[in-house]
């Protein structure tokens, strides 16, 4: 699910650095560095904050979020730009870093790097206007995608670039004193890590020492590793920096979507690649020196051209967006664009980013989070849908029942987070108790059923008194008889809906104490064994009232005939009765 950009930036920065510390260990200290230098000031909040901005940029910029997408850069500013050697040993210029590499609109990239130029301008780091960086990019962009794109290598072309790039190469050895000062790493380096470093190495036993590097602000707080070593009489350094999934994908709610697409932006764009820079699963391995290293504005000369560098800074983005999109897509969405769009998106955006930083600057939250433990809860927890398994197959859990009902999946899962022994005591209890509560309903019904049979043959006998004849006795047994099958039969119904009742609130235990309750019943009353037992029960009762009836007629010549209006027993009587009468007076 997308989150939703009406979250606070403390919120914003929770969510994200929680999300961030399930893919790889974070380390508290640096990133309660990285959480002073975003209050400092606003251009190294921008730099900070990417996960931000991808979370706003689709809501301040609709219009522009719906713009041909490309492999895009992500956390593009005007100091993520650097030099490094080429195959051929050639010094290049271009973007130095795609940590946050994810598919969005060609926009996207530029609206940010046109952000940052902005704020660079107003800390005073560059000396032209807002809108004369904003007509450079767009220009060199544009200039770039007419060309087909080209690097930059800068032994050959743009001397004013070349001079721009190598001046900090004047003193080198402050590279290498800062390095130098950084102290060794006394805890456990990653196996992947050592083997990555050693293989990027001239030789792969060569003594080294590691270091851990801070640098950067976007990546702030995860591992970064650094091996200095000497070999053939100088200094030889070698970085490995863990990666994780875009902030991109946090932003947008694509929970599954765990790639890292690094690789794939270094291959497809138009670059003459770094041959030293290496993706090794979720880490990125690569070599230092003074010249293959990210510029920052304050190492660049007094005298530069910044025209000519934000011009190059926008052809360097077409070459990386034209790895994955055609020159003539990205022209047509950019000629129906009014002249100072990018300006208009870039105030936007610096609003954003402004409104955003103060309240961080007011309001700075503390390092919360516990990667480690996170991370360990996520490898220990199984899935839901693992612990249920197949339907009584191997794979199900301790304590599911075969036929996956609610109360057997619940059981799992208590099974999984509690201790195994308690979990079982537990269910176990659990099972005492409800069968001992059915038992105790079962009583209450026999009791219930003994006290309607005495009372119906109370009644009975209290009726037959009252008739005075075996006749009519047996005329009302029979009745009595009926009733009995009308209240054995409404006894049923009432076993069947508290049978019922149970089921549906307690699934599995409730009901099984039912069946045993019928169980019961069935060896007092034959007739209840049957499912649909009332008409086997109501058989039973009407050939027991025909005996009583039977009865009734035989015991009538003895007792006198006395007739009872509507019996069989009583017309039987009367015509046998009327025969002698009449036999005697023929006599």
């Amino acid at each position: 699910m997308q989150r939703s950009f009406r979250m606070t930036i403390q919120q914003a920065t929770k969510d994200y650095e929680h999300w961030l510390g399930a893919f790889l260990e974070i380390i508290p200290e640096d990133l309660a560095a990285k959480h002073q230098r975003m209050a400092a000031a606003i251009f190294p909040f921008l730099r900070a904050t990417y996960y931000r901005w991808a979370q706003l940029f689709p809501y301040r910029c609709k219009e522009l979020s719906r713009a041909p997408q490309v492999l895009a850069v992500g956390d593009l500013h005007v100091e993520n730009f650097g030099t490094w050697r080429d195959a051929e040993g050639r010094l290049v210029w271009g973007i130095n870093d795609f940590d946050e590499t994810w598919r969005l609109p060609y926009a996207h990239d530029l609206v940010r790097l046109a952000t940052s130029a902005h704020l660079a301008i107003d800390g005073g780091h560059l000396k032209i206007t807002a809108r004369e960086a904003c007509e450079s990019l767009l220009g060199g962009y544009r200039e770039g995608l007419e060309a087909g794109g080209r690097p930059f290598v800068l032994a050959e072309h743009s001397k004013a670039l070349r001079s721009m790039a190598t001046a900090r190469l004047a003193d080198p050895q402050r590279f290498w004193d800062k390095l130098d000062s950084l102290p060794t790493w006394k805890a456990e380096v990653p196996a992947r890590v050592v083997k990555a470093l050693s293989n990027l190495l001239p030789e792969p036993d060569l003594p080294r020492r590691v270091v851990h590097r801070v640098a950067g602000l976007g990546s702030l707080g995860r591992q970064r590793f650094v091996a200095l070593a000497d070999w053939q009489g100088g200094k030889i350094a070698r970085e490995a920096k863990a990666l994780a999934p875009s902030a991109a994908v946090w932003a947008f709610g694509g929970e599954g979507m765990t790639r890292v697409l690094y690789q794939s932006i270094l291959d497809q764009s138009v670059r003459s690649v770094d041959p030293w820079v290496k993706v090794r699963r979720r880490w990125i391995v690569r070599r230092l020196a003074p010249d293959c290293s990210r510029v920052e504005l304050s190492e660049l000369p007094e005298e530069r051209e910044e025209t000519r560098l934000l011009r190059a800074m926008g052809w360097e983005t077409a070459n990386v967006h034209l790895g994955s999109r055609s020159a003539h897509a990205l022209l047509v969405d950019l000629a129906a664009r009014p002249d100072d769009w990018l300006h208009h998106a870039a105030k936007a955006m610096l609003a954003a980013v402004a409104e955003d930083w103060e309240a961080w600057r007011k309001h700075p939250i503390e390092v919360v989070i516990k990667p480690a433990a996170a991370a360990a809860a996520l490898a220990i927890v199984p899935p839901i849908a693992a612990a249920e398994g197949g339907e009584g197959g191997a794979g199900a859990a301790p304590g599911v029942e075969a036929s996956g009902k609610e109360g057997g999946g619940k059981a799992a899962v208590a099974g999984a987070v509690g201790s195994g022994g308690k979990g079982d005591k537990g269910m176990k209890v659990g099972k005492a108790a409800k069968d001992a509560k059915a038992s105790k309903k079962e009583k209450n019904r026999k009791g219930g059923k003994r006290d309607k049979t005495v009372k119906a043959e109370k009644a009975g006998r209290e009726q037959a008194g009252a008739g005075g004849d075996a006749a009519a006795k047996g005329a009302k047994l029979g009745k009595a008889a009926k009733g009995g099958k009308i209240g054995k039969v409404a006894k049923g119904a009432t076993i069947g809906k508290v049978a019922k009742a149970g089921k549906g609130d307690k699934p599995g235990k409730p009901a099984k104490a039912a069946k045993v309750s019928g169980t019961v019943k069935a060896a007092e009353h034959p007739a209840a064994a049957v499912g649909g037992g009332g008409a086997r029960e109501a058989k039973v009762a009407k050939a027991k009232g025909a005996n009583q009836a039977v009865a009734g007629k035989a015991a009538a010549p003895a007792a006198g005939a006395e007739a009872a209006a509507g019996s069989d027993g009583a017309d039987g009587a009367t015509t046998k009765g009327a025969k002698r009468a009449k036999g005697a007076k023929s006599a």
